[in-house]
């Protein structure tokens, strides 16, 4: 089964935005910066479509959310084998770096490890991306 751009968004938006968002705000009372960034990327990933009003957007969009989700889980995934590669200089704020955060998304195991694989699978749309493509097909009939 081949997953397409905007359901792999939709899903996105409604496990890991919506659902994930509601259980931490009935445990917590309030959301962190991870669940408002699973929000939002996944929000506008489903806006961002190749149907879209902005079909420009598409392939940028899905290379930027997959780097950034692959680096800060691949970041997550060397930080489990104590491989410290965000050491935080000073004139780098707490609110984008701290020992179990980058870039608001947590550097812990498990969502390190589903971090990869959002960002893999948004890199993997961005460079597949089939609106920038050609659909023409030329036939060469001689005679």
């Amino acid at each position: 089964m081949q997953l397409t751009r905007s359901t792999f968004y939709w899903l996105w938006f409604l496990i890991f935005g919506v659902a994930s968002a509601l259980a931490t705000f009935m445990q917590t009372n309030h959301l962190g910066s991870e669940d408002w960034l699973l929000l939002g990327a996944g929000l506008l990933g489903v806006v961002i479509g190749p149907k879209s009003c902005a079909p420009a957007l598409v392939k940028p969009y899905d290379i930027a959310i997959g780097v950034t989700f692959f680096v800060v889980g691949i970041l997550g995934i060397f930080r489990a084998f104590d491989f410290t590669l965000t050491h935080a200089p000073s004139f780098i704020p707490t609110m984008l770096m701290t020992p179990t955060k980058f870039l608001g998304l947590s550097l812990l195991l498990h969502p390190a490890v589903l971090h990869t694989a959002l960002g893999f699978l948004s890199l993997r749309y961005g460079i597949k991306n089939a609106t920038t493509s050609s659909s023409l097909e030329l036939s060469s009939k001689n005679g």
